[in-house]
């Protein structure tokens, strides 16, 4: 927590790495109370407009959580990243990086008390033997992002259920 907080207080995007269930998501909310912050989130998007919005058949804006906490302020988990669409993050590069940001109605300042916190079961360099369905990370994208290694906290598993042989056989097992 320590280190994801300083890191989230300086304004560098934050990518959790670590396996399911490890908390990450759990994480983002802890920060944003920490910080008095909303929160938000998505998972894994295909096309840029899941964060960006779209002009609707009527003419109307349609805005997204990311585009509330870019405008507004607020903690955006970006969860599932690895498993993103390439083109999509190319946009978010574009929003990290430049302090403005397009979005379908007009371009966006940044707000000062925005951040972003990704997270991803693998370190972006593709699938593996457990997370098949992850894509590699274009390297811009890793570039805006202080990678933190994120897994379970087994000493927090021992003081919940006990350090009980059980426990220490999961543990192992995992």
């Amino acid at each position: 927590f320590p280190e994801v907080l300083a890191t989230v207080l300086a304004a560098i995007p934050v990518l959790l790495v670590g396996p399911a269930g490890s908390g990450k998501t759990t994480i983002g909310h802890q920060i944003a109370d920490a910080l008095g912050l909303s929160f938000s989130h998505t998972g894994a998007v295909t096309s840029r407009y899941e964060l960006s919005g779209f002009i609707d058949a009527q003419g109307r804006y349609q805005r997204t959580a990311f585009r509330d906490a870019y405008e507004h302020g607020g903690v955006f988990l970006f969860d599932e990243i690895d498993g993103s669409d390439a083109g999509a993050l190319l946009w978010v590069n574009a929003a990290i990086a430049n302090g403005v940001c397009a979005f379908p109605d007009g371009n966006i300042a940044r707000h000062a008390d925005f951040r972003l916190i990704a997270a991803a079961n693998t370190f972006g360099l593709g699938a593996d033997r457990v997370y098949v369905g992850r894509n590699q990370l274009d390297g811009a994208t890793l570039d805006r992002f202080v990678p933190i290694e994120f897994d379970y906290d087994e000493d927090m598993e021992r003081a919940v259920f006990g350090a009980t042989d059980w426990t220490a056989r999961v543990q192992q097992v995992r």
